[in-house]
């Protein structure tokens, strides 16, 4: 999956770029952690659906979003 550089949460004029994460391995050229970082919404939730919020990097943009998402949508679940 390609790298890319999400925004900080609340910072637009901020990016978080992979390579200057602590958790990104130069030799390996891949997150340590086994995160993804897709760039668009779309991709973001194709990856949380195949392997949970937990898969997206913390700085993704679109991670609040889907956990938003998700919660809310537990929230108004109609109770059997």
């Amino acid at each position: 999956m390609v790298l890319h550089p999400p925004p900080l949460l609340g910072r637009p004029d901020i990016q978080v770029y992979c390579r200057d994460c602590p958790r990104f391995d130069l030799e390996a050229e891949r997150c340590k952690d086994g995160k993804v970082n897709p760039l668009d919404w779309e991709t973001a939730v194709s990856v949380s659906r195949q392997f949970g919020v937990r898969a997206l990097c913390m700085f993704n943009d679109h991670r609040e979003r889907l956990i938003h998402v998700r919660t809310e949508g537990v929230a108004r679940a109609p109770r059997p």
